[in-house]
């Protein structure tokens, strides 16, 4: 078991030192980071929600209103108010695939407040956040908790498309696109 304290530090310098790495046949100018996650039912360290369009981690009373997803036990999770949509593609390379499925995603509603999608070592999983931009995280690591019933974090490398369309390293045309930072909301 990892004591809470060094999985803090973990989190803490993953968080701080997220930056633009070399993912896997990243194209160039793709927004394409890596992140660790902490579960956000942990009680002793509450876990953060995670959003594409501040680049990171949403740490507030209500993230669960801004944030993408969450890690919630062994699913990521969207929320309701947010309602960003989640597709497993099954164990792939993050870029494999130059766009993003229009359709096919699991989106939580209004009846169902929350969309769980379960999660699995070395699957990729496409995104398309609720103001209809498109993302995609692939898993590298997952820790379960002592008991084994939830992950105590995990990490991925996330790619983001801010631009609008669901072509990453490419624009409609074939033509190579440009990096944009996403801003802070």
């Amino acid at each position: 078991m990892i004591p809470r304290t060094l999985l803090l530090i973990a989190f803490a310098a993953a968080f701080l030192s997220c930056g633009t790495t070399t993912v896997e046949n990243a194209p160039p100018g793709v927004i394409c980071e890596k992140f660790t996650l902490i579960n956000v039912e942990d009680p002793e360290s509450p876990g953060v929600w995670f959003d594409f369009t501040a680049g990171g981690a949403v740490i507030e009373r209500d993230a669960h209103k801004v944030g993408d997803f969450c890690l919630y036990k062994t699913f990521l999770r969207s929320s309701w108010p947010v309602k960003c949509g989640i597709q497993d593609s099954q164990a792939d390379s993050l870029f494999r695939h130059v766009t993003n499925p229009t359709s096919g995603y699991e989106f939580p509603s209004e009846i169902l407040k929350n969309a769980d999608v379960a999660i699995y070592s070395g699957h990729t999983y496409y995104m398309v956040t609720g103001e209809g931009l498109y993302a995609r995280i692939k898993i590298v690591e997952e820790v379960l908790n002592p008991d084994a019933t939830a992950y105590e974090h995990i990490t991925f490398y996330w790619a983001y498309q801010p631009k609008g369309h669901e072509y990453f390293g490419l624009d409609e045309k074939g033509n190579p696109v440009e990096e944009d930072r996403p801003q802070a909301k």
